[in-house]
């Protein structure tokens, strides 16, 4: 870890050893209702080992084995912490709860 800077830096200071959740901006699957679509997004779960160059090593479980996988950082749109409650697709706000939720207060003005 020595010489590691910036956003990598940063990530192993604040969860060196923890388990988190990486976002990479990808999705997963969308699915298609009638009135909307919904995209389920792409992330790796594992704990932060280190931090190379650019690069993050989370620690993943692949079919039963742990097994490192190196990041490369400048792929990354978010880390966060799992600490039991909620996880990163949580922290996204819904866009069309968003829009029912300024209607409504709309409404009670």
């Amino acid at each position: 870890m020595d010489n590691v800077h910036g956003y990598a830096g940063a990530a192993i200071t604040m969860f060196k050893d923890k388990l988190v959740e990486v976002y990479t901006g990808n999705s997963a699957t969308t699915l298609q209702f009638s009135e909307c679509s919904v995209e389920q997004k792409s992330v790796i779960r594992g704990y932060l080992r280190d931090a190379i160059g650019d690069g993050v090593v989370i620690e993943c479980k692949v079919h039963g084995n742990m097994q490192n996988v190196l990041i490369n950082v400048w792929s990354i749109v978010t880390i966060m912490e799992l600490k039991g409650h909620g996880n990163i697709s949580d922290i996204f706000i819904d866009e069309y709860k968003e829009q029912e939720n300024q209607r409504k207060l709309k409404r009670l003005k």
